[in-house]
């Protein structure tokens, strides 16, 4: 079985059968262990009003739950929609803080590059917890799966599988963390193979 979907959710008149991708979700989240994420993409004037955001995020926390994590990401003029606008950083930090404004604990902006937001923060004591610059890691905040800070659980990911066998599969050929993955983490440039626990509490696959 997969360990990790992301599913890609439009809300609006973007979406396509957007009520069986929701289904699929809650199947998801309670009828299997699978990881995975939610990643909207934002298109100008089409699915990025207030009412669209608040009505997609509302129904993840009462649906899902606050832990899933929520991606926004920008949208580019491309291919045979080229008659937009790409998507401004404003508008991803408003849907970011409409999300958060509904209880949703772990929400980022996609396809740009705001640090802050790409990162991921404990939602207790807003200590940062994984910074992230496009795919390169910096501070490292956590101590397990714990906040480093206020020993607050942080259950948006999974660095090791408690056994510690480690998640990912790297070229160091080293398949044992003793219980953390943290090094192997940091070192993406040995990661040749793309595993779902890459995800590291949101973050993209590289």
């Amino acid at each position: 079985m997969l360990s990790r979907s992301e599913v890609v959710l439009l809300s609006g008149a973007a979406g396509r059968n957007v009520e069986a991708v929701k289904e699929s979700l809650v199947y998801l989240k309670h009828e299997t262990d699978v990881w995975f994420e939610i990643t909207t993409l934002l298109i100008p004037d089409e699915n990025d009003s207030d009412h669209e955001l608040e009505a997609l995020t509302q129904w993840v926390v009462e649906a899902l739950g606050t832990d899933v994590p929520v991606h926004f990401s920008a949208f580019h003029p491309d291919f045979k929609l080229r008659d937009r606008g790409r998507t401004p950083l404003d508008t991803l930090l408003r849907a970011r803080a409409i999300a958060r404004g509904n209880g949703l604990r772990f929400v980022y902006t996609g396809s740009v590059s705001d640090t802050a937001t790409g990162s991921t923060w404990c939602p207790s004591c807003d200590t940062l917890l994984v910074e992230r610059t496009g795919y390169t890691l910096g501070t490292w905040g956590l101590s397990g799966a714990h906040c480093g800070a206020c020993d607050a659980a942080c259950d948006a990911g999974m660095l090791c599988d408690g056994a510690g066998i480690c998640a990912l599969s790297c070229q160091t050929g080293l398949s044992d963390c003793g219980g953390t993955c943290v090094d192997l983490a940091r070192d993406s440039a040995n990661c040749g193979v793309r595993r779902s626990k890459w995800k590291l509490l949101g973050y993209g696959q590289p």
